[in-house]
This record gives C-alpha cells, structure tokens and sequence, in this order.
C-alpha cells in the first residue's frame, strides 16, 4: 500500500511540473519570438539537370541527353493510335551540402510511370509500383558528404504493361493512357532527424504526417483537431516542443497550442492538439476561404525550429443525402466535370502552373466540380482546386479491368490508403471513389476496399457503380434509376457519339467523337445536342442530368479532348481541345452558371457569346449563349433581334419539346440576312441593362500571323519546369481568325526559352498550338512564327527569376532548344489484313420495340439492337453464300456494360461448332479473331450482361473474310 501511494504521488508532482511547464510556454511564446535558423527543413527544388537515356539497359557507352523535370520519354504526336511503352532511365549527379551531414535526407518523388527503381550510388534503395500517388526515398545513409565526392541517383522508369499493377489493363485495351517518365515533380527535403513524417511514408492507419480534423463546425465557432506524427530517428531521448498555429489569409495568428513532449530513441508517436476559432470564415465554392496551420517542433532549451510544416486547410462541412449534396448545409447541384491529366505533345508531363491552369479553366467554365476520372491527379491540380473553390471527387487507379489475385488487390489496397494520407486535408475532396472504375470486381474486393478507406477515414464519404458488387454498402452510388433511396450521382454524360457533322476518320469506328474547332457545324451541335442532355433527353442511364430532381450533380465526359492508349481516334467530346484552346460547347455551359455569382480573380457573371464564326457559308441561324434575360442582335450596328432565351427545341419527328431543366436556354435568331457579312454584335441584357457584350466579324484572307501565350501568370518562371501553349493563330487584315487556314507554320527560337511540338506545326481551325518551356536562368525570348503568304510574327517574353533552391548540379549540359516529335515505331498497330463484309441476313431472338436488327449492318453508330430482355438472347447471320471466315467484330452499344457472349458457325444450321468466347464493353472495338471454312450460319449466343439492370444492346455487327 505505501509504494502504491508513493507512486501517485510522484505521479501528481510530475504532472505539476508538466503544467508549470505548459503555462511558462505559452507565456514565453507571446515575449520571446520563435529562432529560425538553418536547422530547419529545408525543400529543394530537384527537377533541373536530370540526365535521360530512353534504353532497356545502360553501361558505360550509354548516350545521355540533358533535361528538367517533369519530362515525357518522348513527344507524341498530337494525335495517335498508340504511345511508346519501354524502359528509359534518368540519372542526376550532385554534390552534398556539409550541413546536410546528420540530418535526414529524402528525394520525393510526386509520380513515375509507372514501376520505378531508384538507385543512389549504386545501392538499389526502393523499387516502387504505381504510377500516380507520391514516394519517398531516405538517402541519408547512401550519400557521401565529402564535398569533393559527386552523388549519384538513377532511376529506371518502366511504363510497359503490367497486368498486377492497376489500372493494369493493356495500353491496347485502354481508353486512356500510360504516358512515361518521371512526369511529376522532385523534390529533394533536408530536416532534422527529429521530424514530422510524410504521410504516404510513414504508412500509418489513419496517421503519419499532419492529419486534421472538425469535431465541431458552425458559422460561430470550429474545432480543428490536428494530429501531428513526430519521428525521432536519434539514438538519445529528445525533449522538444510542438507548437500549432492557425493562421488566416493574410498571416495572422489566430489560434495557437504549445505543447512540451519527450520521444524516445528511434520511436514515433502521434501528437494531437485542438484549435478553436470564432466565427469562422467557411470554405464553399464561391468563397474558397483557405487557413494555414504551421505546425513546429521547437527546441525546448532556446525555441529555436527544429522542424515546420505548413497545412493548408479548409473549414466546411459536406454531407450526400438522398435528395443530393448539401455544402454547409446548404444544398448544392455538383456541375462536374472528368479529367484525364494528358496533353498534346507532352502527354502527362505538365508543370505545376499549367496544373493550375487546368483547375481555373475548369472553373471559368462554369464547373463547381471535377472528377478525377480515372487516378489521382497532381498535386499542384488538387492546390489549386482548393483555392478556385472546385470540388473533387479523388478516385482510386482503376479502368474496366480486375486481377483476381493478392498482388493486384494489395496493390489497390495500397494506393486507396496512399489516396488518403495524401489528399485527405484538401477541403476541395468530397468523395472517394474507392473502387475500380467500370471494373467487375468481386464482392471480397468491394468489401475490403471499403473497409480499407474507412480506416482511413471513418466520416469520408465513399462511392461506387449502382448494382456492382457491394454497391448498397457504399455511401454515394453511381448510375442510379430515378427511384432509388440513396445519395446519387451520374458520374458521365454527354459522351456518346450522335452525328454532329464531323469528318469520319478512316482509322475505323469513332467513339465519343464530337466537335473539331475547324468544324463549325459541329461545334454548334455539340452545345445543342448537351442542351437536350441537360434537359433530360439524353442517354438512358445518365438519369436526366437536371430532370433528376434527387441527384446531387453529374460530371460531363469529358473537359479537355484525349488521346486514348490504344484506340484508333481521340476523344473529342470535350468542351477543349488536346490543346486547350476552347470550343463553342465551353460558352455554352459557361452560360449556365449565375449571373449573379462573382468571384474574386475568376472569370464570373454575366456572359454572352455568338456560336458562330460568320463566315460567308455559316448557318445563317445564329445560336447565342448567354444567362442574361434578353439578348440584343445587332447586324453592323443595326439591330436586326431582340430575343428571350428559347423555350423549345426541334424533337425532328417527335416535334418540339418544351426546355423546362436548363437555367439558361440557348437563343436562336433565325432573321439574319442570307448573304449577311460584317460585325455581329450580340449585348446580353438583365432587368434592361447591357451587362455582357460579344462580336464576331466575317473573316477575310488570311495575310498575318498572331501569337498568344496561354499561361496562367504573365511571365514564365525560369525553374527549367514552367511552361505554357502558344497560340500561333491566322488573321486577316482586321485582326480576325480566319478558322479556314490550316496549313503548316514555321517556328525558331532565341533567349531563354525551349519549344516543343511537332514543329512545323499544322494548324487547325486557324490555330496552331506549342509549348513554350523556361530554361533555368532568366531573361527574353522571341519566337518566330512564319508561313508561305503570310506575314510573319516576332513574339517577345521575359521569364522572371525562381524563388526556389535548387539541388546544384556537378555539371549544367545545355538543354536541347527545340524538342519535336519522337520518330519510333509504334509496335501495337493493326497489322490485319482482312476484308469486311456485310453480306447477310439478321435474325434475332427477340427485339424491342423501335430498334430494329436493321441497325446491326447499316453502318451507322448513331443506332442500335436491343433485345427485349438479357435472358437467353440469340442473334442468328445468314451468309447469302458460304465463306471462308476470319473473325468478327461487335460494337456494343454501352462502353460500361459488361457482355458475356459466344460465337457458334455452321456450313448446315444443325451441326454448330463455338470458335470464339469472350466478356467484352463497348470500348474493345478491335476484331474477335477466329478462323472457319465453308461457313454458311454466325450464331452470337449473349450469356450474362453486367449489371443486370443493363440493356443488351449491339450497335453493328461485322464479319470478315
């Protein structure tokens, strides 16, 4: 009994002790200011001078070319069939600072395509797999800190296919890209061996790095629990402080903790305090409202830093409910928008700012939302969501493919967890799409991927396909009838291939194939044809977009146009080209935001644009978007309309249908003059006032040329990595585009500053587009653009100097000015040469009302078969005279529906033989091959369709010979 109360009462006086101590603390933070010295983490730019050799294998003889970060293994053409896959690796030699010297050194790496080992003077220090999340290498032990002695660091980047390694689909099954390289920024961290962990390193359930969290948000008052994890990798016991500052837009402390721990000996610990804040501003996304908590660890004997991590966060509450999304409990419609992270020329390799560019693009749109279809994207992209007040639902890597076993699940597992360490303190993230996109997972993958998110986050909310494996136990389903009880939201739309007017390719069939900018018809389709969309009137399981009135948002397929791996056409149904250059479908939905609804540094409110380049062969019915109540047309300066926004829209022989979901219905003027040419000028009009203004001029010869920088600061930054398009556009003598000139347009370069394209470049609708990239030192730049008749065009830029350290290097090779296109055989063309015949009779086993077997050989994509149920569906060819047959080929009618089928021949109808088995959607287009003789009768039997609230559905039915 005695030593027990002994121990309680060393126990109460050490806690004494504590408090006293606490109190001086907090006292002495608010007199004597915090020491900063060069003990503190230090963050080195590490992208410049990186050394690059696009090989399987490097010795001695190996041939090196001289490049900075991001960086693609080569420059596609602007649109392609396939990408180059292979092995490239990429070496960066330096020297170590002597104040490095006992510090914890690390190299992170935002992303490499996707297996990567690393390699730091000599010794193999990490091989990592995947190719979209971030990693770290702790290289302390490996560099010698002579000054004298040169480190070496190599990396060997391997973008082949690799079926254990999500998405894993091969590139030529895919409808996206494994673009190469170290395509995301380095970053090389200098701290002290007492330091708060990376997030994704540290490999922490629910912890590592910072981790915030609200116990309580209201307009009044908000509690933020930030939970810091401390590692100190000393061979003593460390004494140290850990102060936690909240801070507000421009700097001010606000709310502050200081807190004395003690660590053991190469131990770690989660740390967890709680900051209060009244009257808090909140974050939604019309005010994008962004705090700071700088998190130290403090030398306890003289409050110098010993480490400092700044969080940037956002105080909001979110909520998916049944009837939709509700942002501080208010509710809003998500306008989304999907992103594929490629870009013409460069594929993935995209700087930080031109990530930013993206995000403000997307916003100026009209979009409140983005979804990260179908991978986590770069950092930099979810920053700026942040700040431009987009909402983002993160998704886990994942494309119609799924491998049964631990490898490929542990992988995902994986990178859910890494998803989370990584983006879970962005207020921008309201969804997590844990499971693979269009994928037919198993129900044991379903249940442990959610398990797995959910230990993660328990309050993060989570989603998947509506009648996949496991889909009642995930919060928000996608894909959803009009009735279900549950948070809903259609994840694409407006992404299916109705004929708009576009020159068919002659590559084969055309999936998602819209609007050209030098096609005007089909850029004014575009926008009538996501009217009707919008409306309700569109694709079956797009679910009515805004005719839903229970669905929290829909995200448009796609923003920015792509290339696709391994498909025979790019996907041009965004409101972008692979170029970023806007067509008329972007001032459409621009059109469709609130008039009302300003935003600070952001392109908002009132709009009004002519879809229409005037030309003297344009339709001469002029649609205008605007969200104005009235627009004025005015031919010349003489108005020739005055219009309130339409209330119909032509149903062809359905008649007309009344627009009763779209905010702000497209005006038609349909009085202009037949042979009408000169300015039209349309004003946007709300409660009688011009608020909006835009015109278009007929577009003469063109004699001159024109540039542009599409960037999202004036100046480039000299870091060797920013970069931004130019526009290099044919105008006439007024100034105007002329969207008929689309030949080629000479380019050279001077100063500082590299170009990339394919160069020459061909412009199209009479403009051309290259990237302009800084070099690492500052200074002027003149690009000369020419072409034959036209007058040629200096364009001048200064790039201004980096705020960034950089990581020296041993020696500064010069950097290749001008990078075109990189000439290499593509080893996943068609070789085939068979020949397609459409020579025969259709039966089927049965057909619902209004799509006919007719439509299965017509040669049109824009109709279809469906069969009046999924069960026990036959479709039965009759060849008018027996072949010699090669293969098939099917076009399904819905790219995300799984069918299951067999192919039976016969020379008699009686005696059958099967020849060909498969599960395929309506993404693989490539030839079912089989070979028979003689054949008479093709029977197609459909076994299974996933979901099973699908339709079966065939668009065309091929044979060949």
């Amino acid at each position: 009994m005695l030593t027990k109360k002994n121990n309680v009462k060393k126990l109460l006086q050490v806690s004494f002790s504590m408090l006293v101590i606490l109190i001086i603390f907090k006292l002495s933070a608010f007199t004597s200011p915090v020491k900063s010295n060069d003990l503190e983490r230090q963050n080195y730019n590490f992208n410049t001078f990186w050394q690059f050799s696009r090989t399987s294998k490097i010795n001695s003889q190996t041939k090196w070319e001289t490049v900075h970060l991001p960086h693609s293994p080569t420059i596609e053409e602007k649109e392609f069939d396939t990408h180059w896959q292979g092995i490239c690796y990429y070496k960066r030699q330096f020297h170590a600072d002597k104040s490095w010297q006992g510090k914890k050194i690390s190299i992170k790496f935002e992303a490499v395509m996707q297996k990567a080992d690393i390699w730091v003077n000599g010794k193999l220090v990490k091989t990592h797999k995947g190719g979209f999340l971030p990693f770290s290498i702790d290289i302390s032990n490996f560099i010698d800190y002579n000054p004298n002695k040169v480190n070496e660091v190599i990396v060997k980047a391997d973008n082949q296919d690799m079926p254990n390694i999500p998405p894993g689909k091969p590139l030529k099954k895919m409808d996206m890209t494994y673009l190469g390289g170290i395509y995301r920024s380095v970053n090389l961290i200098v701290s002290d061996k007492l330091h708060i962990t990376n997030a994704v390193n540290a490999n922490k359930v629910a912890g590592g790095g910072i981790f915030v969290s609200y116990p309580e948000i209201s307009t009044k008052k908000a509690q933020i629990k930030v939970q810091a994890h401390v590692k100190n990798d000393y061979n003593l016991t460390k004494n140290f402080i850990l102060k936690t500052q909240l801070k507000d837009k421009s700097g001010n402390i606000i709310s502050e903790t200081i807190q004395p721990h003690i660590l053991t000996k190469n131990s770690d610990k989660h740390f967890s305090t709680t900051l209060n804040v009244n009257n808090p501003h909140l974050w939604s996304t019309t005010n994008p409202y962004l705090y700071t908590i700088n998190t130290l660890i403090l030398n306890s004997k003289n409050n110098q830093i010993i480490d400092n991590v700044n969080t940037r966060i956002g105080i909001r509450t979110i909520d998916w409910r049944n009837d939709g999304f509700y942002l501080n409990d208010k509710k809003l419609i998500l306008n989304g928008a999907n992103r594929h992270q490629d870009n013409i020329y460069i594929g993935n390799a995209a700087s930080e700012n031109v990530q930013r560019l993206d995000a403000l693009k997307l916003r100026e749109a009209g979009f409140n939302n983005v979804r990260a279809g179908h991978y986590p994207l770069d950092p930099a992209f979810m920053d700026a969501c942040d700040e431009y007040g987009l909402t983002v639902i993160v998704c886990n890597p994942g494309w119609q493919f799924f491998k049964n076993n631990s490898e490929f699940k542990n992988n995902s597992y994986k990178n859910i967890q890494e998803l989370y360490r990584r983006d879970r303190n962005h207020p921008s993230v309201i969804l997590y799409e844990l499971t693979l996109n269009e994928s037919w997972y198993n129900k044991e993958f379903a249940t442990k991927a959610k398990a797995v998110g959910k230990a993660e986050m328990a309050n993060a909310f989570i989603s998947c396909d509506y009648k996949f494996p496991d889909h009642e136990m995930y919060d928000v389903n996608y894909k959803v009838p009009l009735d279900i009880q549950k948070p809903t939201f259609t994840r694409e739309w407006g992404d299916d291939n109705r004929y708009c007017g576009i020159k068919k390719s002659n590559k084969g069939y055309i999936w998602g194939d819209w609007a050209r900018r030098d096609d005007e018809k089909s850029m004014i389709y575009q926008s009538l044809a996501r009217q009707k969309d919008l409306n309700g009137d569109g694709y079956w399981d797009w679910f009515g977009v805004n005719a839903n009135p229970n669905t929290a948002g829909y995200a448009l397929w796609v923003g920015f146009d792509h290339n696709r791996g391994g498909r025979p056409d790019i996907a041009r149904c965004g409101v972008w080209g692979l170029d970023r250059y806007p067509k008329f479908c972007h001032y459409f939905l621009q059109s469709q935001r609130d008039p009302n609804e300003k935003l600070i540094n952001i392109d908002s409110g009132p709009t009004v644009f002519i879809a229409n380049f005037f030309k003297k062969d344009s339709p001469k019915e002029i649609n205008v978007y605007s969200n104005c109540d009235t627009v004025k047309l005015f031919l010349n300066g003489k108005l020739i309309g005055k219009l309130k926004p339409d209330m119909f829209y032509n149903e062809g022989d359905n008649g007309e249908k009344a627009i009763n979901h779209v905010p702000y219905p497209i005006f038609t003027f349909k009085n202009l003059p037949e042979n009408a040419t000169g300015i039209l000028t349309a004003e946007g009009i709300i409660n009688g006032n011009t608020v909006a203004e835009h015109s278009v001029r007929t577009p003469e010869k063109a004699v001159a040329l024109s540039c542009d920088l599409d960037s999202l600061n004036k100046n480039l930054i000299a870091d060797g990595s920013d970069m931004a398009l130019l526009f290099i556009k044919a105008i006439d003598k007024n100034g105007t585009l002329n969207p008929n000139f689309n030949n080629t347009i000479e380019l050279s370069i001077k100063g500082e500053g590299r170009l990339i394209g394919d160069i020459p470049v061909q412009a199209e609708g009479g403009i051309a587009a290259v990237w302009l990239r800084s070099t690492t030192k500052s200074g002027d730049i003149t690009i000369t653009a020419s072409s034959k008749s036209l007058k040629p065009v200096s364009y001048q830029t200064t790039t201004i100097e980096s705020n960034d350290n950089f990581v020296k290097s041993v020696t500064l090779p010069k950097v290749t000015q001008i990078r075109t296109v990189t000439k290499i055989d593509k080893h996943l063309k068609n070789s085939d040469n068979l020949t397609k015949f459409l020579d025969f009779e259709i039966k089927a086993s049965s057909t619902k009302n209004g799509y006919s077997t007719k439509h299965l050989n017509d040669g049109n994509l824009e109709n279809w078969w469906y069969a009046e149920n999924n069960n026990n569906q036959e479709i039965l060819l009759t060849l008018k005279n027996t072949q010699n047959l090669a293969g098939s080929r099917i076009i399904w009618e819905k790219d995300s529906t799984w069918y299951n089928f067999e192919i039976y021949v016969s020379n008699n109808g009686l005696k059958w033989k099967k020849v060909y088995n498969a599960e395929e959607t309506g993404h693989d287009f490539n030839i079912e091959k089989w070979h028979a003789k003689n054949i008479k009768y093709v029977k197609i039997k459909f076994l299974n369709v996933r979901p099973k609230n699908s339709l079966l559905g065939v668009k065309e039915i091929e044979l060949y010979k």
